[in-house]
């Protein structure tokens, strides 16, 4: 299956991201290609939570059902998607050994295709994700810095 990680560092203490980045809801406030988010359980965020999600990638409009298929705070949380593309993502969070964290976001895509094709797809959603990713976490990076200065 294509995969693709990236692997930023926020100056911000692992719970306090953590909290950002498994609220579902807060998705459009650092993912580009969001544009809503809400949940469709009630809180609290854990796992068999289920939330949908609506954007626009790649030139297409998108909208999907995930749930949550991981949840370990405030290290860990993955959403899966349950109806619409089957895309996985996690989220790790870990502190980086000053104040600050090191977040790890892994993007998985079905299916695992024929060797060279799925090396050729895996590639290219590389490509895309670390760009987009780049502006993703600066994004990140000023809704925290909005969110601890309420």
């Amino acid at each position: 299956m294509p995969t693709a990680t990236y692997r930023t560092s926020v100056a911000f203490p692992p719970a306090i991201v953590f909290a950002f980045v498994a609220d579902a809801e807060k998705n459009p406030r650092w993912h580009a290609h969001v544009n809503e988010t809400t949940w469709i359980d009630p809180p609290p965020t854990r796992v068999g939570r289920r939330g949908r999600q609506t954007g626009h990638l790649f030139g297409r409009d998108w909208a999907f059902v995930a749930e949550v298929v991981e949840y370990e705070p405030p290290r860990l949380v993955t959403f899966q998607v349950i109806e619409g593309y089957r895309v996985r993502t996690s989220i790790v969070v870990e502190p980086d050994g000053a104040d600050g964290s090191t977040l790890t976001l892994t993007v998985i895509t079905p299916p695992k295709l024929p060797g060279a094709v799925d090396a050729l797809l895996g590639r290219l959603l590389r490509r895309s994700t670390d760009a987009r990713a780049r502006g993703d976490v600066e994004r990140l990076i000023r809704a925290l810095e909005a969110e601890v200065a309420v």
